[in-house]
């Protein structure tokens, strides 16, 4: 596979920034903390105060901290923890066969996943079509923190501003190296459509893709590239 540093550097890179973020917001919940502590302690020692409220701060304050614990752990160890992208099995058809591939794309709209304390999990990874003479793959080529959010920053939409290159050349080499099934069990496939299930795949705008199955389901894609649009659109025809 490619130089490891130059295919992971945006992950790694939105980590390192997320990371300092992460501690001031800690370090402003500390702030917090110390002024519930303060006046649960002050409640308590009061005999004209119900202590019931006293040990509600007290409680609060705790539940802040750990929040605030867990939060920034989170975003420490976000990118290095291993992926959680769902992927289909692909077992090819007999004799089918590539007939190109396009790059540099991302699902437009409703992603899926979730964000918990700045940090979560995005479903909708796509970040390259497989085309062969049987299906249309829309396929994640998996970069370190691919799927992740981090400090709030989604890391697929990072890769897909940043680092289309690393990308196309991860999927190159793959290409170049693997048969097709070997090629399909090293990535992730998101979404597998037959050929005779897609009603259309046209422009919607200069750079966005819609398509409709026979199910009635739609999906669009938008890409940075003029190439790689155009390119996609005529591995549909």
């Amino acid at each position: 596979m490619q130089n490891k540093k130059n295919s992971f550097e945006v992950g790694g890179l939105i980590q390192r920034t997320g990371v300092p973020f992460g501690i001031l917001g800690f370090g402003k919940i500390l702030i917090v903390v110390a002024i519930l502590l303060g006046a649960s302690i002050i409640i308590l020692n009061s005999k004209d105060i119900n202590p019931s409220i006293g040990y509600g701060g007290l409680g609060i304050a705790a539940i802040l901290l750990t929040l605030g614990i867990v939060g920034l752990i989170r975003t420490t160890r976000m990118v290095a923890s291993s992926p959680a992208i769902p992927s289909q099995k692909v077992q090819l058809e007999p004799g089918e066969k590539l007939t190109g591939y396009a790059t540099g794309l991302i699902r437009s709209g409703w992603r899926g996943g979730y964000s918990l304390f700045g940090s979560g999990q995005i479903q909708a990874t796509e970040n390259a079509l497989i085309m062969t003479d049987k299906k249309a793959y829309f396929v994640t080529v998996s970069l370190e923190g691919t799927g992740k959010i981090i400090s709030g920053t989604d890391i697929s939409m990072a890769q897909w501003m940043l680092s289309q290159e690393n990308i196309k050349k991860a999927l190159e080499e793959l290409i170049n190296s693997k048969n097709l099934q070997e090629v399909f069990d090293s990535i992730i496939v998101n979404l597998a459509i037959t050929r005779p299930n897609i009603v259309y795949a046209k422009a919607r705008g200069e750079l966005t893709m819609a398509i409709k199955t026979t199910d009635g389901r739609k999906m669009m894609y938008n890409f940075l590239k003029k190439e790689e649009f155009e390119k996609a659109l005529k591995l549909f025809t």
